[in-house]
């Protein structure tokens, strides 16, 4: 089968043919299209699927029911799925546990056993010795909708303040135990959300933050805005709780308090489109609020204090962060301590008298120590090109712990003395996969405008020695909010790669691989950069000769799941299969669903002309045209109050509506599940495993391809088509 390709500055003449499965005629359930029209800064804006919007009504839910039952009849008949999800429960069934973390003399942890449904939190009073079980989400409901969502020991180490979550929602609810006894107190806070417990220094009771409740019904999709601090005395009811501040004037800024470990100043910081404002005042009443870092001008985060003094990281005048302090007597006057560096800093943390500064070095760590004053005292011996987290304590702890992982290896426990600075090994895994014969390499492709993008090649050692044009490709890639996609094991990608598959994730603009310059280089009027980036990968890959357009499928999640929006409905013709999960698909209207509105810094302003313009011009749901898509799978969840499914419900329809061709596009709803988080094991095991089988069923993964035939491929940045909303 010929394939055209019009995707070009250079003419290249390819030879390989597609191998495609024969799909049967999908008969999608029927989306009426209404004719809801929005008219912005002049321009006409048809929404004809505003009505999924409502998850709600009786005709969602019904529209719901029935795409499930296409999407699971054409699933459950693929050969591969049993096999895929018998090999991921094998390979998954090894003991995972967090990096500890020490409070007075004792160690705090998350272990699960292999393929228990969610992970407990355990204690113990020495490193190796028997450790004690203390919360248990299995536990709590026996359908595993209850999920551990977070966790904060009290300065004393007596306490534990933790939180559940129930279907995946991002709404938490807050209990107290006691750590030796394992009783549970009758502390209960509701309504919060994208904030923690951050303990008073007498640990009679701690500070959180939280919105109203919501209008009944509209739990998971009213806007959030409003944030609040309050303070909970212990043993005292929620109603009781004094409220610490708000900022009525700005309730679209994201707020968050703690009072330092010597009991004297409370802070508030106070966000707006990834800047802040610090705020400090005496606890002994002798002050008000004071403004230490009183402007918008860069993001200040407050890493420790000591003695009026607060330790903090930011890039205000820095774009790869610097760390700095400011004086409760002298504020507004920032003193630089350890300036900013040519790697991007990742994170910062001050322990036993020492700075643990953790840099990015083309995406993969490296970590350096100073002293208290800014020193340097020496560069980390990491295990290797991967990815290490942790460094947490106290300016008087002795010790501290990290994990380190690779995209082959996961991760492995290792105790930093921070008096010798010596690393030793405290715990690693067993994993049911050897790694030995795969290997990951890293490359720099070039984007349409001459940018150096880092990619990341990972698979088996002969697949990458041995470049085939008929081979695999899964291409992943996020590139939004600051955030770095580093290297990290994913248990899911075994049985991709073991069947001769590789796996590539791309380090697109947007994320923070480079500092805030990469990352505003991907924001905004500069969006389109992270679709070109992707689009340059994946036709470096084709003109490499790694793969063909009919063996490459994209994937991202959130952000993500807009990044393969925008890049199948610009370039559908470069990709054989797409799996977009939980996107942002609608860029006209995400503002105006529970936290949408916060995205508006790295996004856009739709009340913005310009801002608007862009927009519209590569929302996915807003550019589907008549042509043919790549067999798509869209993935979302009912109790997704990030990303609303509204999102992935009008993509669904109008991709459905437009799509030439036989190549499916289907939707998968999950059901009493959220936006990632919180799921049981089963459930992400069962996912994965529909997932890949989809991916292998479209790129006939395992069916020969015979090289022969011809197509014409042009290296264009993006394919424009004709809107049919």
């Amino acid at each position: 089968m010929k394939i055209l390709l019009l995707c070009g500055l250079v003419v290249l003449a390819c030879k390989v043919e597609s191998n495609q499965p024969n799909y049967p005629d999908f008969k999608y359930p029927k989306s009426k299209r209404g004719t809801v029209v929005d008219t912005i800064h002049g321009v006409n804006v048809s929404d004809p699927y505003r009505w999924l919007e409502d998850n709600n009504s009786a005709e969602t839910k019904l529209w719901v029911k029935q795409q499930n039952q296409v999407t699971n009849l054409f699933l459950s008949g693929l050969k591969d799925t049993e096999a895929v999800r018998a090999r991921l429960t094998e390979v998954w069934n090894f003991e995972k546990r967090s990096v500890p973390t020490r409070v007075k003399n004792r160690y705090f942890f998350t272990r699960n056993s292999g393929i228990e449904e969610h992970s407990s939190y355990f204690w113990t009073d020495k490193l190796g010795g028997r450790a004690r079980k203390l919360i248990s989400p299995s536990e709590m409901s026996k359908d595993g909708k209850i999920a551990l969502a977070g966790t904060s020991v009290s300065w004393d180490g007596e306490l534990v303040a933790y939180a559940t979550k129930k279907s995946g929602s991002d709404w938490v609810e807050w209990r107290v135990k006691e750590v030796q006894s394992g009783k549970e107190l009758s502390d209960h806070i509701k309504w919060t959300k994208f904030g923690g417990v951050a303990w008073a220094a007498n640990n009679a009771g701690f500070y959180y933050t939280r919105f109203a409740a919501p209008q009944e019904g509209k739990t998971l999709t009213a806007a959030n805005t409003g944030m609040q601090i309050f303070y909970h005395q212990l043993g005292t009811e929620q109603e009781k709780d004094v409220l610490v501040f708000e900022d009525k004037a700005n309730p679209k800024h994201f707020v968050g308090g703690f009072e330092t470990r010597d009991g004297k100043f409370l802070l508030v910081s106070v966000w707006h489109q990834n800047k802040s404002k610090l705020l400090g005042k005496r606890l002994d009443g002798k002050s008000g609020w004071v403004s230490l870092i009183p402007e918008f001008t860069g993001e200040y985060s407050v890493v420790d204090s000591s003695d009026g003094r607060f330790y903090l990281i930011t890039n205000d005048g820095a774009q790869n962060r610097k760390v700095a302090y400011v004086d409760f007597s002298s504020p507004k006057q920032v003193v630089e301590l350890i300036p900013e560096a040519k790697l991007s800093m990742a994170s910062a943390n001050l322990v036993g008298g020492k700075w643990i500064i953790s840099y990015l070095k083309d995406a993969k760590s490296h970590v350096e120590v100073f002293s208290k004053d800014g020193r340097k005292l020496k560069t980390l011996l990491l295990p290797g090109n991967g990815t290490a987290r942790g460094f947490s304590g106290n300016l008087d702890d002795t010790e501290t712990f990290f994990s380190f992982t690779t995209f082959l290896k996961p991760s492995t426990n290792y105790r930093l003395d921070m008096e010798d600075l010596s690393i030793k090994e405290v715990w690693s895994p067993a994993l049911p996969f050897d790694s030995t014969g795969y290997e990951t390499r890293q490359e720099f492709v070039t984007s349409k405008d001459g940018t150096k993008v880092p990619v990341f090649l990972f698979g088996k050692s002969e697949v990458l020695g041995k470049r085939n044009s008929s081979t695999p490709v899964y291409l992943y890639g996020y590139g939004g909010f600051d955030i770095s996609l580093t290297p990290r094991f994913n248990t899911s990608y075994v049985p991709w790669m073991e069947r001769g598959g590789l796996v590539v994730v791309a380090n697109l603009r947007g994320g923070g691989e480079y500092g805030e310059a990469w990352h505003k280089a991907g924001t905004k009027l500069n969006k389109q950069n992270v679709f070109d980036d992707f689009i340059s990968v994946a036709d470096w890959l084709v003109r490499k000769k790694y793969t063909n357009p009919a063996r490459l499928a994209i994937s991202g999640r959130s952000n993500g799941g807009l990044l393969v929006g925008a890049t199948m409905t610009q370039c559908p013709a470069l990709f054989g299969a797409a799996v977009p999960e939980v996107g942002v698909l609608d860029m006209i209207r995400f503002s105006k669903f529970t936290i949408g509105w916060a995205w508006e810094d790295d996004y856009g302003d739709v009340d913005v002309e310009e801002e608007f313009k862009a927009l519209l011009k590569y929302s996915p749901y807003h550019n589907v045209s008549k042509t043919s898509y790549p067999a798509t799978l869209i993935t979302t969840a009912d109790h997704d109050d990030r990303v609303v499914p509204a999102h992935s419900y009008k993509f669904a329809a109008a991709l459905q509506y437009a799509a030439v061709g036989r190549n499916p596009i289907l939707i998968k709803i999950n059901t009493s599940t959220g936006h990632g988080a919180g799921k049981t094991t089963s459930m992400k095991i069962n996912e994965e495993a529909e997932r890949w089988s989809f991916l292998f069923h479209a790129l006939s993964v395992g069916d020969d391809v015979e090289v022969g035939g011809t197509y014409l491929y042009q290296d264009v940045p993006h394919c424009s088509r004709k809107s049919v909303m």
